[in-house]
């Protein structure tokens, strides 16, 4: 956190009233299982949980105080009346006292991908997201990170329904605004593919004047993001496309799929960058990161040098090996575009079995079953051997199919241990489906069992 923070500045920031002494505090959590010391706690509450009931507790772990709507017991204090809405002002603020360059990125793909690329990138001294906490909640509590030593800050912002982004990108007030791409993850919650795209360009509604929109070259939308972005901010490019203004060219692709390409800034050669992480798609996240890199007007070419090697977070296209058998880790998270994506990596493998684990995707609404079937054409296309996971609609093209990952983790046991060719597995899956367990099993045991 930036500057000294107490609970009367707390009050100030949120017009909430302060009950017990002042007193100072270095962090915010919203968890009283965490490490709550010189914390501040913040009592939310939610439709099955009151977090109230946990101040004390809080308090006992060395809590400095709390952020209350109602009346606490004995514990330092400040009292509103909504504790998020005053926690979104506190991360308002304390982004608000940070001046270096900010960072917001959203997409339907890509967007942790690209912020893991963005932290690599531009080094330790950078205040990126954690894990996923994108939403109305997350994003106050990652501005909250902010402290003096950062030189720069890179923020995620999700949604599954219009308006949400507009919101959070005005706590966030980005000098870059990036989408990586507009696709159709949770295209059921927002209610079409017209909505889907409105939502991501609302990130562009908070550029600070004179900022940056940096969107994908030669897709069809690319020409209405432009329009959304508000004048006195300048539009840059990215793709594989020759329009691009970041265009990364791919030379070539190893084995693993993993590719090299040549990096083009305007047209002139920037180096050539190799990645560990395989897909076309991953190449495509490169590319994003180094357009937001040129945004901040940063030497491209030396950003280039510091993304080369780049491997990704667990659950994201890592490939792992036990013996014979080659696992495509993918199970963070799934729709209808990274699917694809994904087996495209699966098909372009050497080994003699190709085999998907896919867990069903989730928030599709009344276009659920059809694009689940668009999945199931797509591997059949491929001749990759599918076995579903989860709610799929009836099809003649998909193969083995299991309620829950562990019914489907027994069945693939069974069948590895009567291969003796090489075989490779894609596992992929929405979070409900917990695809993971999957890939823990073969983690902790070396094999499956």
């Amino acid at each position: 956190m930036i500057g000294k923070w107490t609970l009367e500045r707390v009050a100030a920031c949120t017009e909430g009233r302060l009950t017990g002494d002042n007193a100072s505090f270095d962090r915010v959590v919203t968890d009283s299982r965490k490490d709550c010391r010189n914390a501040l706690f913040v009592a939310l509450q939610g439709p099955r949980f009151d977090a109230h009931e946990h101040v004390n507790e809080a308090r006992g772990k060395g809590a400095v105080g709390a952020l209350v709507s109602r009346d606490v017991s004995e514990v330092p204090h400040v009292q509103v009346d909504d504790t998020l809405q005053a926690l979104q002002k506190l991360g308002q603020a304390n982004r608000g006292a940070f001046t270096g360059p900010v960072v917001a990125l959203t997409g339907s793909m890509g967007k942790t991908t690209v912020k893991e690329m963005l932290r690599r990138i531009l080094g330790e001294q950078t205040c990126a997201t954690e894990g996923n906490l994108n939403n109305h909640v997350g994003v106050p509590l990652s501005l909250l990170q902010l402290s003096p030593e950062h030189q720069f800050g890179v923020f995620e912002l999700g949604a599954n329904h219009e308006g949400e982004i507009a919101r959070s990108v005005s706590w966030v007030r980005p000098d870059v605004a990036l989408v990586t791409v507009v696709g159709r993850a949770h295209v059921g919650e927002f209610g079409g593919a017209d909505a889907v795209l409105r939502a991501k360009s609302e990130i562009f509604s908070g550029l600070q004047t004179g900022g940056v929109a940096v969107i994908p070259a030669g897709q069809p939308y690319t020409q209405t993001l432009k329009k959304r972005v508000p004048e006195g901010c300048r539009v840059l490019t990215f793709g594989l496309d020759g329009e691009a203004d970041v265009r990364l060219d791919i030379t070539g692709t190893d084995a693993d799929g993993y590719c090299r390409a040549q990096v083009l800034w305007h047209g002139e050669s920037a180096g050539e960058l190799s990645l560990s992480i395989p897909g076309v798609h991953s190449v495509y996240n490169a590319a994003a990161a180094l357009a937001v890199t040129a945004a901040l007007e940063l030497d491209v070419s030396e950003q280039v040098c510091r993304l080369n090697g780049f491997a990704g977070e667990a659950g994201r296209l890592g490939i792992r090996r036990f013996g014979t058998l080659t696992v495509i880790d993918d199970s963070y998270n799934a729709n209808p575009d990274s699917m694809k994506a994904a087996l495209s990596v699966l098909a372009s493998r050497h080994e003699t079995r190709k085999l998907a684990l896919l867990g069903s995707m989730a928030e599709l609404g009344a276009e659920s079953d059809a694009m689940h079937r668009e999945v199931l054409d797509f591997a059949s296309q491929l001749s990759v051997e599918v076995v579903t996971v989860g709610h799929w609609p009836v099809s003649d093209r998909s193969g083995e199919q299991f309620e829950t990952s562990d019914e489907a983790g027994r069945w693939l046991s069974a069948v590895l241990k009567q291969e003796s060719e090489p075989v490779v597995v894609l596992i992929k899956g929405s979070r409900s489906v917990q695809m993971e367990k999957v890939v823990n099993m073969l983690q902790k045991t070396g094999s499956p069992d």
